[in-house]
């Protein structure tokens, strides 16, 4: 049972660990400070896991893998194809 319970900690750990690293180095600019006022710093980040939540589900998505099967690279060239389309 708590070998079970590690390795779901570890999953989560890890799944948890991806999402930020690429929130931070993926285009998101999570350690940038727009405001020292810390009711707008939580609408930001509540914003910023919207869309990084938004953009998962594009990139996941039958639709969008059916439109681009090679796939379109990075989060900017994502945004450069949908305007286009």
């Amino acid at each position: 049972m708590i070998e079970l319970a590690n390795q779901g900690g570890r999953i989560r750990w890890k799944i948890e660990n991806e999402g930020f690293n690429v929130q931070k180095h993926g285009g998101y600019a999570l350690e940038h400070t727009y405001t020292r006022h810390v009711a707008s710093a939580k609408v930001f980040y509540l914003l910023l896991q919207l869309t990084h939540t938004l953009a998962q589900l594009i990139e996941r998505g039958s639709l969008f893998r059916q439109t681009f099967p090679a796939g379109v690279g990075s989060a900017k060239n994502l945004t450069w194809r949908l305007l286009e389309a």
